[in-house]
C-alpha cells in the first residue's frame, strides 16, 4: 500500500464521519470559527488583494475567469473565493467565472462536490491524481487561475509538484495566477520537523487527528506523510522550475496564516509544549460564550539550533502577549501588562502592536453603548479575536511560521 491509498482512506473516513458538514456551532470541527473568521478570511483578503491588477487586465480584454481547482475536496474553493457568507470579503463576484474546474484524488470528495454544485452549470467535477501532472482533456483551453487551498499541494513529493507546474506553465495563456497552500515547515505546531531530515526525505508523517474528539482520536486518525515547507525554500523551488519552462514571474507574494492557532496547537501531537490557543480563540468567536482570556496568553519554548526562528517567535510571542494583557487588564482591573513586562520589551511598541491594543481597549471602554445580552462575550471578545488576526497578519513575513504558507504568483510568458 503507497501513501496515497493512506491518504484516501482518511478523506473517506472524514466524509464518512460527517467531518466536512457544517456543525451546529463554531468551537470544534472542519469549519470551526477560527477556519472561517479567521482563515478564510485571511486568505481571501490576501487573494483579492494580489488579483486585483489581474482582474484589472482580465476586465479590460472582456474576458471571465477560468479556474482549476488543484485538490478540491468537497468544491469548498467555489465557495471560498465568491460567497458572501464566508469570512472576509468575497474574492471576486460570481459573475466574473466562466469555468470553475475541481480535481480531487478523492471519489467521495468528488461525489460531494458535484451533489453541492449539480445545479451550477460553471461547475465541474474530476477525479484524477495531481501526482500524474495536470489533469486536462485534448485542446482544454487554458485557466487565468491555477488555485490551490488548505495544503492541498502538500500531499504532493517534490517532483510531482516539479512536474504540476511544468505543465502549468505549458498550458497557461500569456498571463496566469499561481496560488500554493501548503503546511508552513517552521509552525510552532510540530517544533520536531524544523531540523533537515537526517534520512533526506522531505515528506514527514501528519495526521488529521484533530477531526475527532479526543477519546477517540487513537482508534479512528489514520497517519500519512506530508510536505512542510518554509518560505524561502518553496519561493526558490517555484522561481527555479517555472524560469526553467521560459516563464517569468511578474509578481509574488507569501504570507503566514495561523501562526499560534494551527489546528496542532490543540491536539500536542507534534509538539508537546503547544498550547490549545486554537480553541481559546474559537470560544472568543462564539456567541454568548465567555472566554478565560489568560489562556490565550503564550509562553514560546525556543529551539536550540534556529536562532532566527526564535528571534520571530520571541517577538510574536511579546506582541500577541501585550495585546492579551492590555485587554485583561482593562476588563479586570488587573496587572497583566506590568506583570509581564511585554510592553517595556516592546517600547517603544511596534505600530500593528499600538493599533490593536487600542482596537481592544476602545471596544472594552464603550461595550456598555451597545445593547447586547452579553457584551463582553458578544462584542469584547470578538473585537479581541479580530485584533489578533489583525496583528498575526501585520507581523507575518512569510517565513513558514504558521500552519499554512500562502504563495501567491503571477506568471507571464515572454
Amino acid at each position: 500500500m503507497n501513501h496515497f491509498d493512506e491518504v484516501l482512506r482518511n478523506y473517506q473516513k472524514a466524509v464518512l464521519i460527517g467531518a466536512y458538514d457544517r456543525p451546529p456551532d463554531g468551537l470544534f470541527g472542519k469549519f470551526d470559527n477560527v477556519r472561517r473568521f479567521w482563515e478564510d478570511a485571511v486568505l481571501r483578503k490576501s487573494l483579492r488583494d494580489f488579483l486585483k491588477p489581474f482582474l484589472h487586465y482580465k476586465r479590460s480584454q472582456f474576458s471571465r475567469l477560468r479556474i482549476i481547482d488543484l485538490g478540491c475536496g468537497p468544491g469548498a474553493g467555489y465557495d471560498l473565493l465568491t460567497s458572501p457568507h464566508r469570512g472576509g470579503p468575497i474574492v471576486f463576484d460570481e459573475a466574473m467565472i466562466s469555468v470553475y474546474k475541481g480535481v480531487d484524488i478523492s471519489p467521495d470528495m468528488i461525489a460531494k462536490a458535484q451533489e453541492r454544485y449539480q445545479g451550477n452549470p460553471k461547475c465541474c467535477f474530476v477525479i484524477a491524481d495531481l501526482n500524474d501532472g495536470l489533469p486536462l482533456d485534448d485542446h482544454e483551453p487554458p485557466y487565468d487561475l491555477y488555485f490551490s487551498s488548505y495544503g492541498s499541494l502538500s500531499h504532493l513529493p517534490d517532483e510531482s509538484l516539479r512536474r504540476l507546474l511544468g505543465e502549468i506553465c505549458a498550458h497557461m495563456g500569456e498571463r496566469a495566477v499561481f496560488v500554493a497552500d501548503v503546511l508552513g515547515r517552521f509552525s510552532y505546531e510540530w517544533q520536531c520537523y524544523w531540523d533537515e531530515p537526517e534520512d533526506g526525505q522531505r515528506m514527514r508523517t501528519y495526521s488529521m487527528s484533530y477531526l475527532y474528539p479526543p477519546e477517540l482520536r487513537e482508534q479512528m486518525t489514520e497517519r500519512f506523510p506530508i510536505r512542510f515547507w518554509g518560505g524561502e525554500e518553496l519561493d526558490r523551488f517555484i522561481t527555479e522550475t517555472v524560469e526553467h519552462c521560459g516563464v517569468k514571474i511578474v509578481r509574488k507574494e507569501l504570507r503566514d496564516r495561523s501562526i499560534l492557532v494551527g489546528r496542532h496547537m490543540d491536539t500536542g501531537e507534534f509538539n508537546p509544549y503547544a498550547q490549545p490557543i486554537r480553541s481559546v480563540v474559537n470560544s472568543l468567536f462564539e456567541p454568548n460564550r465567555r472566554t478565560d482570556l489568560t489562556q490565550l496568553l503564550f509562553d514560546y519554548r525556543p529551539h536550540p539550533l534556529h536562532p532566527d526562528l526564535n528571534n520571530f517567535f520571541e517577538r510574536f510571542q511579546l506582541a500577541w502577549n501585550a495585546v492579551v494583557a492590555a485587554a485583561l487588564d482593562e476588563l479586570h482591573c488587573s496587572h497583566y501588562t506590568a506583570w509581564l513586562g511585554v510592553e517595556s520589551a516592546l517600547e517603544p511598541l511596534p505600530e500593528p502592536v499600538h493599533q490593536a491594543i487600542h482596537m481592544v481597549r476602545t471596544s472594552i471602554r464603550h461595550s456598555h453603548l451597545f445593547c447586547f445580552d452579553d457584551p463582553i462575550a458578544n462584542f469584547v471578545e470578538p473585537q479581541l479575536a479580530y485584533a489578533l488576526r489583525q496583528l498575526e497578519q501585520s507581523l507575518q513575513q512569510g517565513l513558514g511560521c504558521g500552519h499554512s504558507l500562502l504563495a501567491f504568483y503571477e506568471f507571464r510568458k515572454p
